[in-house]
């Protein structure tokens, strides 16, 4: 139910059953094959003018084999709001592949303001299909931060529309990947309003033979607008395969800075580390944190903690 403070937070099927006329004029706008069928999924509406002080927080989870789990979430800030999203996701080990979907849609209003994480560590027989798309009003803006850790295979695509005067977009992701797993994420802003500006980060970590993927496309259709992106690969070991890549396209674009920078964890690093009294696998961890340092500063402290676990995780696999 809608609680005094203006904010929204249900189920999609009872939000499409007790408050159609939030959802409906939204649901499917951005991402119209999703409207066929309303799956399980979240909703979130957040009235004019309101502040949430707290990040929002929801967990998906896989309880069964071979379940092919479908979700959406659909967050609407009205005009001068602000909320912040996170969702984790995790599943335990089954012996057959799984697949599991899902579809993120936000619409920011005129200077409203919408944060979404999500941390991704599904098990590694996972193959995971993942869609989000944003629009952004006047003076709006979003930002996304987006780590896929687990699942055999993972495919993002992030949409942003910045429609109105002024919008802005600011995007992380993170990939990590290892023997046997393939993760790709393609990033895509679109600069339709005047005096619009985004800024993509994408940090990837891979090891053994994993594949890694990291594409932004920039579409510049406004004269006034600027972007930055930038995509850092580090490799810790093997001979993990990076693809990194930046396309333009359009005539418009006040300014467009991009870089690409492809590292490996030198011994040379790692025994300056040493001697100063650290192991190796210590060594190896503070130069995949260092790396990813601004992932983890984006997070409230509870979740901070969640992240530093999870990278520990994916160290254990190489170096035990």
């Amino acid at each position: 139910m809608p609680s005094a403070n203006g904010v929204t937070v249900l189920d999609l099927r009872t939000a499409l059953l007790e408050y159609p006329e939030l959802v409906h004029p939204h649901l499917g706008s951005l991402v119209p094959l999703d409207s066929a069928d309303p799956l399980d999924g979240t909703f979130i509406h957040v009235a004019a003018g309101v502040a949430v002080p707290d990040p929002l927080q929801t967990f998906f989870g896989r309880e069964a084999e071979r379940m092919a789990a479908t979700s959406r979430t659909l967050i609407v800030a009205e005009p001068e709001s602000s909320v912040a999203y996170i969702e984790g996701c995790a599943a335990p080990i089954y012996t057959r592949h799984t697949d599991r979907r899902s579809t993120v849609e936000i619409v920011v209003g005129a200077g409203a303001t919408v944060r979404h994480a999500t941390i991704q560590n599904w098990s590694t027989n996972v193959r995971h299909t993942v869609l989000k798309h944003a629009t952004v009003g006047d003076d709006g803006k979003v930002e996304w931060l987006d780590a896929a850790l687990g699942s055999s295979e993972t495919t993002t695509r992030l949409v942003t529309r910045l429609r109105g005067k002024a919008a802005a977009a600011s995007v992380i992701s993170m990939l990590s990947a290892g023997s046997g797993q393939r993760h790709d994420a393609e990033v895509l802003i679109a600069h339709e309003g005047e005096e619009t500006s985004s800024n993509t980060l994408s940090k990837l970590l891979g090891r053994s033979d994993g594949s890694v993927r990291s594409r932004h496309v920039l579409q510049m259709e406004a004269t006034s607008s600027c972007a930055t992106t930038t995509s850092e690969a580090l490799c810790i070991d093997g001979g993990p395969e990076f693809h990194q890549s930046c396309e333009k396209s359009g005539d418009g674009a006040k300014q467009i800075v991009a870089f690409t920078t492809e590292r490996h964890v030198e011994d040379l690093h790692l025994e300056y580390l040493m001697r100063r009294g650290l192991s190796r696998a210590e060594a190896v961890g503070m130069v995949v944190t260092g790396h990813l340092s601004q992932i983890a500063g984006k997070l409230p402290l509870e979740y901070a903690v969640e992240w530093d676990r999870a990278i520990q995780l994916e160290l254990e696999q190489v170096i035990g």
